[in-house]
């Protein structure tokens, strides 16, 4: 499938699609293991991966207010103490924090050690029923400035001016925007009512961003990269390489401090700010996710599509241990859990992605482990010509089914086989030459189930 450059110019800002023809993209091979600990085996992954230093996906209890070490990696440094984030179900059974209504104004924040490259992602949604911050209908925006979602800085003088930058913010009325007191970056990033808005009322939205500063930070033009997600809107993002990120003077007109001159974030607040008002008003947020360091970008996502631009789902995971021809990761399926199909992607510290996703299935969370793992299934001769093989050296085997996809995850067949020899037959008939896909599910005697996938590559004479 080509994708092509949708170009929007706007204050130097630059919304595209994805086209990775000149570049070298990772390339997933084979995804093993089991339950939650899965390994990638591919190529061009990038021979680092993030420093993540947060994950939260608010897993404690309805109305407990949220704990700051409970996090999947790091924790909060603070919350709002006179109202407290608190722990709440949506609508969809999904466990998040509800960080903005009329009772409450609850905020989070984390400090960390000062960088000039950030990742950062999460889910915000307004539930059914409830408004945004200023505003009394359900669905609407409101004009003015009322609501910064998240809120990056150097220390806690976001407020006096201090490198801040609000990500993003709804700031004039009309669009979202990157901006803060620092009046440096100047940034759209999603217009309601026009082809880049990625906002939706009553469903989850992924928010997730780069920034990199130049080599010179006060000086060199730095990184500006956003994506916004929804189901009903889709995928989209923007990209601008034209902006110097710090300006190195710290003290705005009409702010009286100690102007440090350090060109740096340390610090990020979710939500930012709002402002009170309206009827109904509630925000909840979820999936948080920060990186930092020279790999900040480089990150594993599950999606629901075959092509990474299809994508109106995406939960990011947690790798473990990362080389450029593997990746180790604990498989956590948040908002993609009740889908039928599941696709794996990689991105490297370049921004580079596979275009192509890695078919998973959505009960793949569901798989047991077993005490004894059979011997490893072999897959042979592959690339294959008229069959493939499948052999595992195991005479406890009780039951295996083996389903093909192709590569947009269409199913072709299926192979299922009561008490079989050690070898199994696929004939494909009628494919043309290209890459497939096979999940084995195996029942051994006395154990429990072994799943394994991977590629078949045909090539008929």
């Amino acid at each position: 499938m080509e994708f092509k450059h949708k170009i929007k110019v706007a204050m130097a800002v630059v919304m595209v699609t994805y086209n990775f023809s000149a570049f070298s993209q990772p390339g997933i091979k084979h995804v093993e293991g089991e339950k939650e600990n899965r390994s990638i085996l591919g190529e061009g992954f990038g021979s680092k991966g993030p420093n993540v230093i947060l994950y939260d996906i608010f897993d404690g209890h309805d109305g407990d207010t949220v704990a700051l070490q409970s996090s999947e990696v790091g924790g909060w440094s603070g919350l709002n103490i006179h109202h407290p984030a608190v722990y709440i179900t949506d609508s969809e059974d999904n466990m998040a924090a509800l960080l903005i209504d009329m009772e409450r104004g609850g905020q989070l924040n984390v400090n960390f050690d000062p960088v000039q490259e950030i990742f950062i992602s999460y889910g915000v949604k307004i539930p059914a029923g409830h408004c945004f911050p200023m505003t009394s209908v359900p669905g609407t925006f409101p004009e003015g400035s009322n609501w910064k979602l998240s809120w990056l800085m150097d220390g806690e003088r976001g407020y006096m001016g201090n490198d801040d930058v609000c990500l993003p913010t709804w700031g004039n009325g009309t669009y979202f925007s990157y901006a803060g007191n620092d009046n440096v970056i100047k940034f759209e990033v999603g217009k309601p009512g026009s082809d880049s808005n990625w906002f939706s009322f009553e469903q989850w939205n992924r928010f997730s961003t780069y920034l990199k500063s130049g080599n010179k930070p006060t000086e060199d033009p730095g990184i500006l990269w956003a994506q916004g997600i929804s189901k009903e809107f889709g995928q989209k993002t923007f990209s601008d390489n034209t902006q110097v990120l710090f300006d190195g003077d710290d003290t705005p007109d009409g702010y009286k401090f100690e102007d440090d001159n350090i060109s740096q974030w340390n610090r990020f607040n979710l939500p930012g700010w709002y402002r009170s008002g309206g009827e109904n008003v509630r925000a909840i947020y979820d999936d948080v996710y920060i990186a930092t360091g020279d790999a900040a970008r480089a990150r594993i996502e599950i999606g629901d599509a075959a092509t990474y631009a299809e994508c109106r789902t995406l939960d990011i995971q947690i790798p473990t241990s990362w080389s450029d021809d593997r990746i180790a990761f604990t498989l956590k399926s948040q908002k993609t859990s009740s889908l039928e199909s599941l696709y794996l992607y990689v991105t490297d510290a370049l921004g580079q992605v596979n275009e192509n996703g890695y078919l998973l299935t959505s009960n793949i969370l569901d798989v047991k482990e077993s005490h004894e793992k059979p011997n490893k299934l072999a897959v042979y001769p592959n690339p294959a010509v008229n069959t493939v093989h499948f052999k595992l050296d195991s005479d406890r085997i009780e039951k295996i089914s083996i389903t093909f996809y192709n590569s947009t995850g269409e199913l072709i067949e299926s192979i299922e086989k009561d008490f079989p020899n050690d070898r199994i037959n696929w004939k494909p008939k009628g494919l043309p030459n290209g890459n497939y896909l096979y999940k084995a599910e195996i029942k051994v005697s006395g154990e429990k189930e072994y799943v394994s996938s991977g590629k078949i590559v045909l090539m008929k004479h």
